[in-house]
């Protein structure tokens, strides 16, 4: 028996340790094939505005060696260490206190993810955060101010009722897994209608769906009877949805 343990402990240890040496090779690739950042400069300034801003020099902190930036990325590198290396140690036997009060908090989590989502839908979908220099309420996008749905045509307009369906039931807690699905099928067509520049979003917005797939409503939901296709789930999948959520959204 104690042999089959200490097997069994061993060939868990090593599924663990291929899991973080995964996804650390996965952010060294992000970083290296990636050749511009992706952030929230479509909000404030227009198209035109980026390529002026593009064209000009790169300022001299990251096109040379610096005192200031070879520390800066020192710290940073020196962070990721220390994070890979806490994950290796096991940071629940270093902090047990810590990791059993942030359990206690687990119920919060699908609450908190269908708040967020609702909103970042319904205020999609109605144009109530524009990007600078458009008005509120006149132009709907997609999950983000920079996504609008005017830049599609007039075919594409049903995508900002179809956030609001989405985000209403989510919010309310009806069928969740099933429109949580629904949600990720619509992250894919952003991604083939708006191409790289959702990308700075759909890593958070499909890691928080996947979470709600796996986990359901949590709390505070309406309690309508789940339909036979979703009687089937896989059990495995909850143990799995912590990893999957903030693995996606750090990814």
């Amino acid at each position: 028996m104690a042999i089959e343990d200490e097997k069994t402990s061993s060939s868990k240890y090593c599924r663990d340790r291929g899991r973080e040496y995964r996804f650390f090779w996965v952010f060294v690739a992000v970083l290296l094939i990636t050749d511009q950042v992706l952030a929230h400069e479509r909000w404030i300034l227009s198209p035109d505005q980026i390529a002026e801003l593009n064209g000009q020099p790169t300022p001299k902190l990251y096109s040379e060696l610096s005192a200031l930036n070879v520390t800066m990325i020192s710290l940073f590198l020196l962070f990721i260490l220390g994070w890979v290396r806490l994950g290796f140690t096991g940071a629940r036997e270093l902090f047990p206190d810590l990791q059993a009060r942030l359990a206690s908090y687990g119920d919060h989590v699908p609450r908190i993810l269908r708040v967020c989502l609702a909103w970042m839908l319904l205020s999609s979908a109605f144009g109530l955060e524009p990007r600078f220099g458009v008005a509120a309420f006149t132009s709907p996008t997609l999950f983000a101010p920079d996504l609008e749905l005017r830049l599609l045509g007039s075919q594409w307009h049903w995508l900002a009722w179809a956030e609001v369906v989405l985000g209403l039931t989510i919010l309310f807690g009806i069928y969740v897994r099933f429109f949580a699905a629904l949600l990720i099928m619509m992250a894919l067509l952003g991604g083939w209608l708006f191409g790289e520049a959702i990308l700075a979003y759909a890593g958070a917005l499909i890691g928080a769906s996947i979470y709600l797939l796996m986990q359901g409503a949590g709390r505070h939901f309406l309690p309508l009877p789940a339909p036979p296709f979703m009687l089937g789930l896989h059990p495995g999948w909850k143990r799995s949805r912590v990893n999957v959520l903030r693995q996606s959204c750090a990814y």
